[in-house]
C-alpha cells in the first residue's frame, strides 16, 4: 500500500507541474503515467 501511495504522489506532482507549465490535458496525463511507471 505504501508503494502505491508513493507512486500516486509522484504522479500527482508530475501532473501538477505539467498543468502549471500549460501543457495539454493529454500531456498532463502522459506525465502522470510516466511518473507512476506506466509505459
Amino acid at each position: 500500500m505504501r508503494e502505491a501511495q508513493k507512486s500516486a504522489v509522484n504522479g500527482h506532482r508530475a501532473a501538477y507541474e505539467a498543468f502549471q507549465s500549460g501543457m495539454s490535458e493529454f500531456d498532463i496525463n502522459q506525465a502522470y503515467l510516466t511518473a507512476t511507471g506506466h509505459p
